[in-house]
């Protein structure tokens, strides 16, 4: 992938689409680039690894160059009304307290339209907080889709005005090629595997983003044809000739780490095949939940992604 400023990061729910998000942000902030990790919708995934007990939509810093948001669209909306419509802190507070919250709930896709809005500030370079880079932790595939289309159907829906203006600006971001790039994430089991693969199809009609398939969970070190001088098959053969639960035990435990190595280097295999052996990589599993130790080793494995 080139280095695009924006990358949206989407992929199934508990693939880990998150801490790649991070691992991702804090790669480009090691590379010298200053760079904005942003949730959307008030979520806080971000903090509840780094121990924060409530979300900000002002920065936090969580590495030099780094920084983590949490936007809502309320908030990006009152941004909206004082940096693009100029309307000042007293018809703001006016509009916060009205009906505008459920007008913005009840238009198809302005929600994602103002806190897209919000990101393509930061990376204007007019903007008072611009950044290098933001890497979006997008929404699951399904909501991803309707997030990448939410400009084109209000630009086609309001015609005029600045919300038909906002649409045009975020509909050129996300449609160049050198501005915007996508990052799936998925994991070798069967279901989010397919679920990327048909999201990657559906992606291919639509306006052409550089795309790279980040493989979550898999295993450090490949299963071993031999241990020693002896290969495998006799070691397994001499675990099933003892009766001892112990020996049992590990040859389960010896074949369920075999069966996940398989599955890996086949997703890896199909990735590859799809979307090109140069835009696919692999992050390691850890027991646990993720800390900011895993994530720096994560990054580090995205490195070469984000170089220029």
């Amino acid at each position: 992938m080139t280095s695009p400023r924006l990358y949206i990061v989407s992929g199934k729910g508990g693939v880990g689409r998150s801490t790649t998000a991070i691992a991702l942000a804090l790669a480009l902030g090691a590379a010298g680039r200053r760079t904005a990790l942003v949730e959307l919708s008030g979520n806080n995934q971000v903090g509840t690894i780094f121990g924060w007990k409530q979300r900000s939509y002002a920065p936090i810093s969580i590495s030099p160059n780094t920084d983590a948001r949490s936007l809502t669209p309320t908030e990006c909306f009152d941004d909206f009304i004082r940096n693009k419509l100029n309307l000042g802190s007293i018809v703001s507070k006016m509009i916060q307290i009205s009906s505008f919250g459920s007008f913005i709930d009840a238009v198809p896709g302005l929600n994602d339209l103002i806190q897209l809005g919000k990101i393509e500030n930061l990376l204007s370079a007019d903007s008072n907080d611009h950044y290098d880079a933001v890497v979006l932790d997008g929404p699951a595939t399904g909501h991803g889709e309707t997030l990448l289309e939410s400009a084109i159907s209000l630009g086609e829906m309001t015609k005029i005005g600045p919300f038909h203006d906002l649409a045009k600006i975020i509909e050129t971001l996300l449609s160049d090629p050198i501005q915007c790039g996508l990052v799936i994430a998925t994991t070798p089991e069967p279901l989010p595997l397919q679920e990327t693969l048909s999201f990657i199809k559906h992606l291919r009609g639509k306006p052409k983003r550089p795309l790279v398939a980040i493989l979550n969970r898999c295993p450090e070190q490949r299963f071993p044809n031999k241990f020693g001088d002896t290969s495998w098959e006799t070691v397994s053969a001499n675990l099933l000739e003892h009766e001892s639960k112990a020996a049992k035990a590990l040859l389960q435990c010896a074949k369920t780490i075999q069966h996940k190595d398989k599955q890996a280097s086949k997703a890896t295999e199909t990735l590859q095949a799809t979307v090109g052996h140069e835009n696919v990589f692999t992050l390691p599993e850890f027991s646990g939940a993720a800390t900011p130790a895993h994530l720096s080793i994560l990054a580090d494995a995205l490195a070469s992604l984000v170089s220029p």
